[in-house]
């Protein structure tokens, strides 16, 4: 893949600009995955609630986006629906340190698309969370299937539930919005689009650029996030028949944050031990806690689709939305030690580590792994409604191939004493460069039943998946290390069974249930990253079974519902390490310890949520309470594991409130407080390289290999955000001009906001000579202080 550039990428956007509006399309206001919907503003609580469908599901709009500062991370407003936690480094988004679950479900079992486009796993590394695909100011609704019961969901992934973002229509007027923002830790913000209006009969569209940026604040001398986006979207409407055709361009350069022990919580919570000077010495500068200016990545993500929906005849539809992805970028960390290979040639396996070099100066080598895809796809769905009578069939197919590659390089720091700069030349040592195309054929067909003069619906509907993975290695295989080169064919588990149902009593009140049956693929890190040679035919895909169970009161001004489910999440799949050296426990936290995927028993969970609404006048309230039970169901003590023990970061009880006040029509606040309940930080174990000789208990008492030192339980803590919106009338040429001021943590809480997935499956190490629950493992991710955005935005 050639290196993007921006001048070309925005030159191409033009083009296909010019080359839609002067040619034929057929094509339709927006589309999630081919449905027509239309764009709306203000959600009317029936749809926010889901009612009418047999299952659980709920829906944001625009006002709830809106809530969060101009620019800030998509996936915070997700915090507002049950059964759904969102973490990010600071209050206005993060890479590494994104953390999402849903039911007790974490990213990589979560399904998620960009107007019915599959997006892949949440990764951050080589994944593709959704705010690298989408503008916030341009997502006009985000929809999400807690159970997983949407049948026509894109994704190898979705086994606790689906969630889409639909990005806005073209305005019919000609206009330009500009928006800026400004705030703490130097956050800037400058947001363009341009709507060209009816530009041709029927065809209209938009374009977008924005540029942010803002200070990590544990480090704000030397790390940083700038984002650089622009979105083009093309709507050519034919009445029934509609295409729309976007465009997105990312650029992400991220600094975010490192993890922290919980020791290193309590006695400082507003650090997370990474350093912000360099030193220019090796042991200080290098690893996850060392100089923070070589801690981080860039990437660039290009998504381009089309959403082709035709209508056929009188009741039967046709949507085909193809697409294509294409990815570059690297990590990068600093190493404390230098490779040198025994010949000199970075392809060596022959490899030792050096501290200092021959004048006894100190060296040390700056990893970088470099990561590339290639995604390219269609999606398509036939729609028969009414055909026969009380029936509506949807049958549909998902294609994809996805050909990503990453290698692990390192190059010698020039002069470790003064900086981190190095040469291409001074390449030391390729640890791997691997490849892997997943080929993905996904199946389904569904029937919908309208009975009792429609007060019975049933959904009766079936899913097939066929994915091929071949991967290799030529590094590792031709070097006689690494038997890496391999296919496994039709990676299946058969027919999967969705149903669903929902009855009406009244027009308000009704009762819903759904079971569905899901299949996940393995993700890519079982053949890329450090993984050692294992057999991935040993490995078993992830599946789950979900039931949900649910009753909905649901009028224009109050809502009310309330909803059972359960998941059993089987076969589990994570990457642990294979060997642990007793006295260089920080290759684990630097990930340069050897490591494989295996299937790590399952989840059961089950819970109950409870969500309120009532609108009077020029006040909204807005509450929803959830209680999850998520627990392991198998142990396995050196991964840190407890069979019927709650799973890390999960809280049994969480609670949301939200208040919104409009004394007058341009006038409005809000304040929401968060409530998450106490939490399984980790299962302490004695590490497996421990004897009574020479590991010990706080006592002093010896340990043996593997024994249980209990829980570490993190604290309750509630959180309070704050809004102020002022829009001015029209002045002169400039309209709706909005004022906005967010205050995130209003009362500047301290507590550990997540867990990190990147070794949450890991046990917690003590200090050798003497285990200690506060010394354990660095694992958690602190939360962001009281932050201040403000911003402005108007039209013209």
């Amino acid at each position: 893949m050639s290196q993007l550039n921006r001048q070309k990428l925005l030159a191409s956007a033009v083009s296909a600009l010019v080359a839609c509006s002067v040619g034929h399309s057929v094509a339709e206001e927006s589309s999630k995955g081919g449905e027509i919907q239309e764009e709306i503003i203000v959600k009317g609580l029936k749809e926010r609630f889901g009612s009418g469908i047999g299952r659980a599901e709920y829906v944001l709009g625009a006002e709830d986006i809106e809530l969060r500062p101009g620019g800030a991370e998509i996936t915070q407003a997700l915090t507002k629906i049950p059964g759904v936690q969102v973490s990010t480094g600071d209050s206005r988004g993060g890479s590494f340190s994104l953390e999402l679950y849903l039911r007790g479900l974490n990213d990589q079992q979560i399904g998620l698309s960009v107007d019915g486009i599959p997006a892949g796993d949440a990764r951050f590394n080589g994944g593709s969370p959704p705010n690298r695909y989408v503008e916030s100011s341009n997502v006009g609704q985000i929809t999400v299937s807690q159970s997983s019961g949407e049948i026509g969901s894109p994704s190898r992934s979705a086994l606790g539930g689906f969630i889409d973002f639909a990005t806005e229509d073209p305005k019919e007027e000609f206009g330009v919005e500009v928006e800026l923002g400004t705030g703490d830790d130097e956050y800037r913000r400058n947001f363009l689009r341009v709507d060209t209006g009816e530009i041709a009969p029927g065809l209209s569209g938009y374009f977008s650029f924005s540029d942010q940026s803002n200070d990590i604040y544990t480090g704000p001398n030397n790390r940083d996030r700038d984002r650089e986006h622009l979105d083009l979207k093309l709507v050519k409407d034919f009445g029934e028949s509609s295409v729309s055709y976007r465009y997105s361009y990312n650029k992400l350069d991220d600094n975010d944050f490192g993890i922290v022990s919980f020791g290193d919580f309590l006695n400082d919570p507003n650090s997370d031990t990474v350093n912000d000077v360099f030193t220019g010495d090796p042991s200080i500068d290098g690893g996850f806690t060392g100089f923070g200016g070589a801690l981080g990545g860039v990437r660039e993500d290009i998504l381009t689709y089309f959403n082709i929906d035709l209508a056929l005849s009188d009741g039967v539809k046709l949507s085909i939305n193809p697409y294509y992805h294409e990815l570059e970028g690297e990590s990068f960390a600093y190493q404390d030690e230098a490779n040198v290979t025994a010949s000199g040639d970075p392809r060596d396996r022959d490899v030792s580590q050096i501290t200092v070099d021959g004048d006894g100066n100190p060296v040390a080598d700056l990893r970088i792994t470099p990561r590339n895809r290639e995604r390219y796809g269609v999606t398509a769905e036939l729609l028969l409604d009414g055909l026969i009578e009380n029936n509506t069939i949807r049958a549909g197919f998902w294609f994809e191939t996805d050909e990503a590659n990453e290698d692990r390089n390192f190059f010698q720091v020039t002069d470790a004493r003064t900086g981190i700069a190095f040469a291409q030349s001074a390449l030391n040592y390729i640890e791997y460069e691997r490849n892997i195309e997943t080929d993905t054929a996904f199946f389904y067909v569904q029937d919908s039943i309208s009975l009792l003069d429609d007060a019975l619906g049933i959904d009766i509907g079936l899913t097939y998946h066929d994915i091929e993975y071949n991967y290799g290695s030529t590094l590792e295989e031709d070097a006689g290390t690494f038997p890496f080169s391999e296919t496994i064919e039709a990676k299946t588990d058969g027919v999967d069974l969705k149903l669903g149902g929902v009855y009406r009593f009244t027009d308000d009140l009704e009762v819903f249930a759904g079971y569905s049956e899901n299949f996940g693929g393995i993700f890519e890190d079982a053949f890329l990253g450090s993984s050692s040679a294992i057999d991935p035919q040993t490995i078993q895909a992830e599946q789950s079974d979900n039931i949900d169970l649910g009753i909905r009161y649901v009028t224009d001004t109050v809502a009310l519902s309330l909803q059972a489910y359960w998941i059993d999440f089987e076969n589990r799949l994570t990457t642990v390490p294979t060997m642990i050296d007793p006295d260089n426990v920080d290759d684990v936290i630097n990930g340069n310890s050897p490591t494989q995927v295996v299937n790590q028993g399952g989840v059961d969970s089950k819970g109950i949520e409870l969500t309120a609404s009532y609108i009077l006048d020029n006040v909204d309230l807005y509450a929803t309470y959830s209680h999850q039970n998520a627990e392991w169901s198998e142990d396995d003590p050196t991964q840190g594991i407890v069979r019927g023990v709650q799973v890390q970061d999960i809280p049994e009880d969480s609670f949301f409130a939200e208040i919104g006040w409009s004394p007058r029509e341009n006038v409005r606040f809000a304040l929401n407080g968060k409530y998450v309940g106490t939490r399984v930080g980790a299962n302490l174990f004695v590490p497996g390289f421990c004897n009574p000789f020479f590991c010990f208990d706080e006592s002093g008492n010896g340990v043996t290999a593997l024994q249980n030192l209990g829980v570490q339980e993190l604290d309750s803590y509630w959180v309070f955000n704050f809004l102020g919106s002022y829009e001015l009338q029209d002045i002169g040429e400039l309209k709706n001009v909005r004022f906005q001021l967010n205050i995130d943590n209003l009362f500047d809480e301290d507590y550990i906001a997540s867990v990190t997935g990147a070794t949450s499956s890991l046990p917690e190490f003590g200090v050798i000579g003497g285990l200690d629950a506060e010394s354990a493992l660095d694992r958690y991710f602190i939360s962001a202080p009281r932050t201040v955005t403000f911003s402005i935005s108007a039209e013209f």
